[in-house]
């Protein structure tokens, strides 16, 4: 029976690992496209008098999907900032127990993201807001905001459980 479990537990961390990669594959891009949309606006104030209507709102929006399409790579990767001056002086079993708990306040605060996230989706969702000097539905841009922050919060769960994992190993 566990070895179904496991199965099913490794199928969806590599389901998830997938998705997360994909997306930060897209975030990536959209870099790209962000430098696109500078470079032609800069190029055609410089030369042709004239400027790309909404490429400073669209480079903010943009950077919205980057920041949320690629955070919870970052965190799989073990790229975001940690600040272990203090912790490394400590034991094993109290560094385990500190990540634990520092990831389970990230795993609150995510979840708090998705709900405002999803609130505000929604609401540009029900009034069809649309972007300044584009004319571009909003939502999309809102939806990802929760859309990230939910992949984050596996990410944590998942970081949770492996934690947990060494921290019963230390034990035994």
């Amino acid at each position: 029976m566990s070895d179904n479990n496991s199965s099913k537990e490794s199928m969806f961390i590599k389901i998830h690992n997938s998705v997360v990669e994909h997306l930060a594959v897209v975030g990536g891009l959209l870099v790209f496209v962000m430098s696109i949309v500078t470079t032609s606006d800069v190029t055609g104030r410089g030369f042709f008098k004239t400027s790309f209507p909404g490429a400073y709102e669209v480079t903010g929006y943009l950077m919205v999907l980057v920041v949320f399409f690629s955070v919870a790579y970052l965190q799989s990767q073990k790229g975001n900032v940690r600040v272990d001056l203090l912790t490394n002086k400590l034991g094993q079993k109290a560094q385990l127990s500190l990540h634990l708990l520092g990831t389970f306040v990230s795993l609150f605060v995510f979840v708090l993201v998705i709900y405002t996230g999803a609130k505000y989706f929604w609401s540009s969702w029900v009034e069809q807001e649309i972007m300044y000097g584009v004319r571009y539905p909003l939502w999309i841009i809102k939806f990802a905001v929760p859309f990230g922050s939910f992949f984050m919060c596996t990410e944590l769960i998942i970081e949770i459980g492996r934690t947990i994992k060494q921290l019963a190993g230390r034990a035994s």
